[in-house]
């Protein structure tokens, strides 16, 4: 599979890597670490919402208003 790349997306992916202390990895390498990165902060914070809502006191329609905002902003971000 080929991918292409905008140049800033692949000056990010050459940052990510230096920050990490260029230890050899090539951009194909990054980029699968980063896919899979990013497929497990979405478990990740579909499990942290989950939590958060059985926490809920049902009285406190402030937290319920926060966490529905959560909600979307990370439903929003993930599709």
């Amino acid at each position: 599979m080929q991918v292409r790349l905008h140049e800033d997306r692949l000056a990010a992916i050459d940052e990510w890597i230096a920050a990490r202390g260029g230890d050899g990895d090539s951009r194909p390498q990054a980029i699968r670490e980063l896919v899979d990165l990013g497929l497990s902060a979405e478990v990740v914070l579909k499990k942290v919402l989950l939590r958060l809502e059985e926490m809920l006191p049902a009285a406190d329609p402030e937290l319920a208003r926060v966490i529905g905002d959560l909600r979307k902003l990370v439903q929003s971000t993930l599709k």
